[in-house]
C-alpha cells in the first residue's frame, strides 16, 4: 500500500480564520478533538480509505511526513515518475495543505482519529459483515 501524506501538528492548525458562527464551532470542535487527543499527532492530507483499510486489517499505517514546503515539490516528481502513487491532490505549500484540510473539515460535525472513524464504521455497520467480524475478532 502506497504511504499516505501527514503533517505534523506543530507545523500548523487548520483552524478557519473568521468570526462567523459556523466558523467559531467548527474551530471549537477542532480545539476539543485536540484536547481530548494528546496522542494525535499528525493530520492526515490524503488517504482516508487506506488508513481505515490498514485499520480494518489490523497493518500499520504506511506514511509520508510531510515537513516543508519543498517535500511537495518532490511528492510532485516522484508522482510523476510513477515511484509515488494514491495521492491525488498535492498541494504546493504547508499553509495551503492546512487551508485545503480547514475547507475539507469545516462542514464536519466532529473530528475522529484513523481508529475512532473504524471503530463508527463497524459499529453502524457502514462496511461489510465480513470486514465487520474479521475487525471485531482482532481488535482488543
Amino acid at each position: 500500500m502506497p504511504p499516505c501524506p501527514v503533517i505534523h501538528k506543530s507545523l500548523g492548525i487548520p483552524f478557519i480564520d473568521s468570526r462567523d458562527a459556523k466558523s467559531k464551532k467548527y474551530n471549537a470542535l477542532l480545539r476539543s478533538f485536540l484536547e481530548k487527543n494528546p496522542r494525535a499527532e499528525f493530520f492526515l492530507l490524503d488517504g482516508s480509505h487506506k488508513t481505515t483499510a490498514a485499520t480494518l486489517s489490523k497493518k500499520l499505517v504506511p506514511v509520508v511526513v510531510i515537513e516543508r514546503d519543498k517535500d511537495f515539490v518532490e511528492a510532485k516528481k516522484l508522482i510523476k515518475s510513477g515511484e509515488f502513487f494514491g495521492w491525488y491532490s498535492v498541494e504546493n505549500s504547508i499553509k495551503e495543505a492546512l487551508n485545503v484540510l480547514a475547507k475539507h473539515h469545516f462542514g464536519a460535525c466532529g473530528f475522529l482519529t484513523v481508529e475512532d472513524k473504524t471503530k463508527l464504521l463497524v459499529k453502524n455497520k457502514n462496511i461489510p459483515n465480513y470486514m465487520i467480524s474479521y475487525f471485531k475478532k482482532y481488535y482488543k
